[in-house]
């Protein structure tokens, strides 16, 4: 995908991922490969849970951008000697283009 950009997610970011996450894995989106609205319900993640991360020294979360607006996000997590990969999200309207891909 063309222009697409990416970067450290930082505190200004936050609203923007929680309504990212919250789109990509609880809207009831025939398209969203992500959706998890048919196993669960409420919310995905919060800005308290962003937070957090963020002051994690053992997380890092990047986010994709086009055009400025977020469309993508994911998390490492460092535990020991192993890498986790975590809130992997591509915004609906985003998917099936190689957004995921470009990570």
């Amino acid at each position: 995908m063309q222009d697409l950009k990416f970067r450290v997610f930082k505190k200004d970011d936050i609203k923007a991922v929680v309504e990212l996450i919250n789109k990509a894995y609880r809207e009831n989106n025939p398209n969203s490969w992500t959706s998890e609205a048919h196993l669960l319900s409420g919310i995905r993640v919060n800005e308290d849970m962003l937070n957090e991360i963020l002051e994690n020294k053992n997380i890092v979360t990047y986010i994709a951008f086009l055009d400025e607006k977020i469309v993508a996000t994911i998390q490492t997590k460092l535990e020991d000697e192993d890498i986790h990969i975590g809130l992997f999200a591509v915004h609906p309207d985003f998917q099936s283009f190689g957004v995921g891909k470009s990570f």
